[in-house]
């Protein structure tokens, strides 16, 4: 303040200058801003780094877990209303089909009506129709229009049935081939090297382990079936293998492996690490064992 009461520059209320990146929107500014004023100016180790609309901005630790959180919450909101949607969808299909069942329904039953009258005229005799056609021949031309009729109309209709029903069966290999697709994928993700060749190797192996004949094997597409079946697979071939590697080793020493010696008259228990891991967890002892043969 200068003698005459005029305000120094010093004095002056300072100003804020807007954000040069203009590409951020207000709500991303608004957070900034809030976390700018929140957070000590002179401990940066109190701010975490986010990215906000792309950009990383330093907000507090507890603003950074608000925004965790909300971002879980959108996310989790957005997978709900994807299933939601999915579900509808696969509703209105249901009902798609049911109708169009329905409708299928009505003309094989109108076709059963159809082979009821044609099968009348069948059962008349071609003397009877000579005898029909010499006594009354304006019947005769009626009844045999009329046959000709109800062949046409079952011919039509046995059309209108087959393409119903081919495509409904068309929709269900379209949806099936997509079903195994899908497993496929999720198979590949879990086995590395799945292959046809492995697949027809895990299920023969199933096959002869727990009797299952390929006719029964085959068919199984579903993901989380044939996971297990290859991790059977691959926890057998693995134990086979140490197996092997551990009778190899005997054959090239021309010894059996001699059992370990215990030590007696120490006084002392055997408390050594893998005493205690066979005591405590004998199946954890067996797989560290296996992998020491490795």
């Amino acid at each position: 303040m200068s003698e005459d009461g005029e305000p120094l520059a010093a004095d002056a209320e300072p100003t804020t200058e807007a954000p040069e990146d203009a590409s951020l929107d207000a709500d991303a500014e608004l957070l900034l801003a809030a976390s700018e004023e929140d957070a000590p100016e002179d401990d940066e180790d109190e701010l975490d780094e986010v990215e906000l609309d792309g950009k990383k901005v330093k907000v507090s630790k507890g603003f950074k877990d608000h925004l965790l959180r909300e971002s879980d919450y959108r996310r989790k909101t957005h997978q709900a209303s994807e299933e939601k949607r999915a579900l509808q969808a696969k509703e209105k299909e249901i009902e798609e089909r049911a109708a169009l069942w329905s409708v299928v329904q009505g003309e094989l039953a109108d076709a059963r009506a159809l082979d009821s009258q044609i099968e009348q005229y069948k059962a008349i005799t071609q003397q009877q129709w000579r005898q029909l056609r010499e006594e009354d021949r304006d019947r005769y031309d009626d009844a045999r229009a009329d046959h000709s009729l109800l062949m046409d109309k079952r011919r039509e209709l046995e059309a209108q049935i087959n393409n119903k029903i081919g495509a409904f069966q068309a929709k269900e290999k379209e949806e099936q081939s997509k079903w195994v697709a899908k497993q496929e994928a999720e198979i590949k993700v879990a086995v590395a090297d799945w292959s046809p060749t492995k697949e027809k190797e895990v299920k023969t192996h199933i096959g002869e382990k727990f009797g299952f004949s390929a006719e029964e094997l085959d068919p199984i597409k579903d993901a989380k079936l044939v996971k297990v079946m290859a991790y059977i697979h691959k926890m057998d071939t693995a134990i086979e293998r140490a197996k092997g590697r551990a009778s190899k080793a005997r054959g090239e020493s021309g010894e059996p492996i001699a059992p370990v010696r215990k030590v007696v008259g120490t006084g002392k228990p055997n408390n050594s690490p893998s005493q205690r891991l066979l005591k405590n967890d004998p199946e954890a002892f067996d797989r560290a064992f296996l992998k020491s043969l490795g």
